[in-house]
This record gives C-alpha cells, structure tokens and sequence, in this order.
C-alpha cells in the first residue's frame, strides 16, 4: 500500500489520528498514524468499515522525506491528502514578488485589509496567517496600509497576490512586481489540522499482532 491508496481509503468513520510525530536532523519527519480496520465495498465503491471480528486498529508509519516545512502534532484526522496542486504550495513553485500601489484612495486601512482578509480566507483558510504576507505598519498610533500615497502592500506568491489585488480593484490600483521563480519540486501532505511539505513520501504498516475490538480502539491519545 501506498500514501494515496492510504488517503483513498480513509474516510471519518475509521477514526483515524496521529499518534506521534518524530523529526530528524537530516529533513524526514516520521509520522505515526491509526485508523480502523476497513474494507472495500464493490457496490458503492468505496471503503467502508469493518464490523467485527474484523475490525481492528491499523498503524502505519509516514516517512516524509525533504522536508521544507511542517505544522502537525498528534491530532485526530478524518483524511489525509498527498498532492501537488495545494495554495500551501505556491510559496515553493510559484513565481513571487511584491503587490504595490502607487495612488491615493479614500478607503480606510480596515477596509482593504478586509478585502484581502475575504480573499485570503477563500484560499488558505487557516493553513497561513494573512501576516505572512501583508506589509502593515502603525505611525502615531494609525494603522497604514494602502493609505500612505504609495507603498508595498503585501509580498508573496504570485496566485495568492493575485487574489489579493482582484479584491482590491475597485478601490485601489495596483500592481505585481515579480522577484523570483520558486521551483522547489515538493508536495503537500495534508490533514485535518495539520501538513508536511516534502518531496516525497514513504508509507510503511506494521501489522497488528492481536486484533482489538474498535471501543480499545478510541483509546485517549
């Protein structure tokens, strides 16, 4: 089995969840992870899970390999997705470069930053701070963004910049100025509350050597 037959068959019945999460010095990341026993349904054509005396608790370690960047702890997880194509991506294989305005608008601060908050929300949701990106500052004690007459509002990947000036077109003029092409070769390994960006990814199970009954299986972790 591999990491993608893995994300297929899981689903939020299977209860799965990362038990532990190791990371070495040489940029691998080893994840523990268990969900319940499950079966394919030939009619429906999906995974479904085992009743007993089937059902039992599955583990599998992750081996992630190249690893640029992770945020995951031990937490339940319904799913999990190994991808190419995710906005977590974009700051490793997209052209970036800065979001600058260059005219005076009448729309406050609080509006624009709403503006790009809606956009960015749409994107990343909570897999990024909109902090990461924007270029705000205080004087005097007044927020300044996009107030100043001109200036640098936001840096980042091209895609996400984008989006930001789309919400901004009707109130503020703008424009993308590109820095440099990232292609970092990486992928996105995705769950419920957490993800590895890596270049590749290894999946190993370890057997069980007793079946357990699915109520030892909601065990506290």
């Amino acid at each position: 089995m591999d990491i993608e037959q893995l994300a297929d068959a899981l689903y939020e019945d299977l209860n799965g969840y990362i038990s532990s999460v190791q990371y070495t010095n040489t940029n691998t990341l080893t994840i523990h992870f268990c969900c319940h026993n499950w079966r394919y349904d030939e009619q429906n054509h999906c995974s479904v899970y085992c009743e007993p005396p089937e059902s039992y608790l599955r583990h599998f370690i992750i081996y992630c390999y190249g690893v640029a960047e992770h945020d995951i702890q031990p937490a339940s997880s319904g799913e999990l997705t190994f991808t190419d194509r995710h906005p977590l991506l974009w700051d490793y294989n997209t052209q970036k470069g800065g979001l600058y305005y260059s005219t005076a608008t009448t729309t406050s601060s609080y509006e624009l930053l709403g503006r790009i908050w809606a956009a960015h929300q749409h994107l990343l949701s909570d897999w990024r701070p909109m902090s990461r990106y924007i270029n705000t500052y205080r004087h005097q004690g007044e927020l300044i963004f996009g107030n100043d007459g001109n200036g640098l509002l936001a840096n980042g990947p091209k895609p996400l910049l984008d989006a930001y000036q789309h919400a901004l077109s009707s109130v503020l003029k703008t424009r993308f100025v590109p820095s440099v092409e990232m292609k970092g070769g990486v992928k996105a390994l995705l769950f419920d509350a957490g993800f590895v960006i890596c270049k590749h990814v290894e999946l190993q199970e370890i057997f069980p050597e007793t079946e357990i009954s699915a109520d030892q299986g909601n065990t506290a972790y």
